[in-house]
């Protein structure tokens, strides 16, 4: 039992002696703790001392400096990214502290030098200096370094180096480069690797976009559009200076140097006046159209043409490539412009409305815009604005066939010519084009969307410079393909279904080739034309038939369709909108009331929008007066042996000259069973019936007609156009003429479908002439 105690005794003892000790270390290791803190307080302070040194003196113009110290000594939670950039461009390491021989006093100046003075064995006082050194940023110059052209070329090169890296922000980058511009300014390297730089900053502009919806900021915009103007006033100064593709396989190289020979820089500037229309084309498209800030915003297009304007300019001592692309973009620009009026000088806007509201009060208005450029180019040749669209458009064609663009240029040039002869009323030469280039076959085997959204915005003017013409057959004809469907905005890339089957990447890609709302044509003016135009040509074909009913030809199913769906309805109110009031006055002129038919059709708003309101009402009365008059002869002639023409004349208000025509040309087409008395004045109708199985036979014709059209349409829907194939004389051979899309397309004179023809028609048409 003694010996246990003993035992006991003595573990408590070695527990006592271990406790003393950790408490030991315990202690030994906070006071350790506590000089660590210290000494890494005082490395920090060492720290941004040294960072004072390298960066600034801590004076009024080291603000963005304080920002920095104070980010960096709350520790963690306040470390921001220029932090990180400082860390990473100094050099933050430990100090070395300055040794001091001998012993003594010693006394310290500056931060980064400590001088110290003491008495040894032979009483000299001896000095160290220590230095911070900061890692060398890349493209900078060192302190004493000289600069010459070459070197401005490396650091360039440097600074190039380390675009779209993420330890060199983007606007790092842009900074440097303008840094290295001003440096080379002050030193008269020369304009070569100015314009180098400039154009290298203009194109990173459009390294951060964004995506398909979103647009590029109006103030970055304006940044790149200042560059450009800046890159082109260093080149319009300097004739030898060229910038374009330089061929390095066949042994041609960019020379930035030697003054001795021409300058020649490698790269493309169209693209950059390309992407700087793209952007403003885009912000067009995602911006409301009724807002201010599509105002604002639109006021910037004559900056763009001034730009282009200066490119043309540049472009004259450049190949005919970059010329033809030059001139193509200035057409794009201008095609569908009535004129370009005569603008003061003015720069690109950096703030929309709606932009400027949410910011702060004192707003400086003067910052809204930049500074007026020094070179003004978008008031030439305004009062020629007509021949430029031409002349510009005759360039193009005369293109050499090796041109890799050539095919699509050319196709795109006569297109926007097309449209823009058409805008002028030009309808003569603008239709001889149209047909003369053949343009139709051309994109019926195109794949080229944008193109066909062209060719169908050129037809729909042209339709619309044909009815202001008077040429109502061919404006109908050539607004008929795209009224016959329901697509009419998605066609002209004025808008998109509500309903659709298509996929989120096939709606993006719609929403891409948008028109912008400045560049619409009107839809309800084209919807009116096409009706109007429709009625004048469909009405007397349906009193014709009601009676004849051997005489047939081709409807015009998108008018037919509206205009019996109205004619079926019990009761009709006044009507409202534009298409009931064309029904209405279709079906008055049916009836014979040309009167109420003229005062609906002229009542319409949309006619001010021609260019010449007066003429297109008077060419619309002239028109609603033949055309009744053919009407009431043919719904009322059965009814009559002889009809007098001057109570047509008088009736229809006509001169009696024109009642002779109208009813003269009507007998000889054949389209009544009469013939002219011109003594009495009168038309002396015959009288001479079909026979019974005439009509049935004309009935059975038709018939087949709609099965054969119907079986048309599902083998079109299944397998696609030009799947229908004849087997004549043992081979399989496309058929020509059945494609329906192009049937009635801008045809030259009334035709009569193969379908629907009775062989022995013709002569049945003569027996009952007889």
């Amino acid at each position: 039992a003694v010996g246990d105690a003993v035992e006991d005794g003595e573990e408590e003892e070695e527990e006592d002696d271990e406790e003393t000790s950790d408490e030991e270390e315990t202690s030994d290791e906070e006071e350790d703790d506590e000089d660590g803190k210290k000494e890494k307080k005082k490395g920090d302070s060492n720290i941004l001392e040294e960072t004072d040194l390298l960066l600034g003196d801590g004076g009024d113009d080291d603000d963005d400096l304080f920002g920095k110290r104070k980010a960096y000594e709350v520790g963690f939670r306040g470390y921001t990214a220029d932090c990180f950039l400082i860390d990473s461009i100094l050099n933050i390491g430990k100090v070395e502290k300055p040794t001091n021989t001998g012993t003594g006093t010693g006394t310290g100046t500056g931060t980064a030098t400590e001088t110290g003075t003491g008495g040894g064995d032979n009483d000299k006082p001896e000095t160290e200096v220590k230095e911070v050194e900061a890692a060398y940023v890349p493209g900078t110059f060192r302190k004493g370094e000289e600069v010459t052209p070459e070197l401005v070329e490396t650091k360039f090169k440097e600074i190039v180096e380390h675009r779209g890296k993420r330890t060199y922000p983007h606007k790092w980058v842009v900074n440097s480069l303008r840094t290295l511009k001003t440096i080379s300014e002050e030193n008269d390297i020369g304009p070569a690797l100015s314009c180098l730089i400039l154009y290298t900053i203009a194109l990173m502009h459009f390294d951060h976009t964004g995506g398909v919806n979103k647009y590029m900021k109006l103030s970055l915009w304006a940044m790149a559009h200042d560059d450009l103007l800046d890159l082109f006033e260093l080149l319009l100064a300097n004739e030898n200076i060229t910038i374009g593709a330089i061929d390095f396989e066949n042994g041609q190289e960019e020379n930035l140097l030697d003054t001795n020979k021409p300058i020649s820089i490698s790269g493309d500037i169209v693209v950059i006046i390309g992407r700087l229309a793209g952007e403003y084309i885009k912000s067009l498209r995602n911006l409301d159209h009724h807002s201010p800030d599509y105002i604002s915003r639109l006021s910037d297009d004559v900056v763009l043409y001034n730009i282009i304007c200066i490119a043309e300019k540049y472009a004259k001592r450049m190949d005919r490539g970059t010329q033809a692309r030059i001139a193509m973009m200035k057409v794009e620009h201008i095609y569908y412009k009535a004129a370009i009026p005569k603008i003061e000088p003015r720069g690109p806007t950096r703030y929309l409305p709606s932009e400027v509201e949410a910011m702060e009060e004192d707003f400086d208005e003067e910052l809204l815009l930049s500074k007026p450029p020094t070179t003004w180019l978008a008031n030439d040749n305004c009062d020629q604005f007509d021949e430029m669209v031409k002349s510009l458009c005759e360039f193009i064609y005369t293109l050499p066939q090796d041109f890799v663009e050539y095919k699509t240029f050319r196709l795109k040039s006569i297109l926007c010519n097309i449209f823009h002869c058409a805008l002028f009323d030009e309808w003569e030469t603008a239709r001889d084009m149209m047909l003369m280039c053949k343009i139709q076959d051309e994109m019926r085997n195109s794949d080229d969307i944008a193109m066909k959204i062209l060719f169908n915005r050129t037809m729909a003017q042209l339709g619309l410079c044909a009815f202001r013409a008077g040429d109502i057959y061919r404006s109908q004809t050539c607004l008929q393909d795209m009224f016959n469907s329901s697509r009419v905005r998605e066609l002209l890339a004025q808008g998109t279904m509500k309903y659709s089957d298509k996929t989120n990447e096939e709606t993006k890609l719609e929403k891409m080739r948008q028109t912008p709302f400045h560049m619409h044509i009107n839809h309800e003016f084209l919807e009116a034309v096409f009706l109007s135009s429709a009625m004048l040509l469909e009405i007397p074909y349906i009193a014709q038939k009601q009676h004849d009913p051997t005489r047939t030809r081709q409807p015009i199913k998108g008018f037919q369709k509206q205009f019996y769906g109205y004619a079926k309805q019990p009761f009709n109110g006044p009507p409202e909108q534009n298409r009931e009031k064309i029904m209405s006055a279709s079906l008055n002129m049916l009836k014979g009331n040309w009167k109420r038919s003229s005062e609906l059709i002229l009542g319409l708003d949309v006619w001010n929008l021609s260019r010449d309101v007066k003429t297109v009402k008077e060419m619309l009365t002239d028109r609603i007066k033949h055309e009744s008059l053919r009407t009431f002869v043919f719904a009322n002639g059965g009814y009559y042996d002889t009809l007098s023409l001057n109570v047509l004349a008088e009736e229809f208000e006509l001169d009696m000259k024109v009642v002779r025509g109208i009813v003269s040309k009507m007998v000889f087409k054949r389209e009544i069973v009469a013939s002219l008395d011109t003594e009495e004045n009168v038309i002396v109708f015959g009288r001479e019936e079909p026979t019974t199985i005439q009509l049935s036979c004309l009935e059975l014709a038709d018939k087949i007609a709609q099965f054969v059209d119907t079986n048309e349409k599902m083998v079109d829907a299944k397998f696609g156009h030009g799947a229908r194939t004849n087997t004549q004389h043992g081979g399989t051979q496309q058929k020509q003429g059945n494609y329906r899309g192009n049937r009635h397309r801008f045809q030259m004179q009334h035709t009569r479908s193969h379908r629907s023809q009775y062989k022995g028609r013709s002569g049945a048409n003569q027996g009952w002439g007889k």
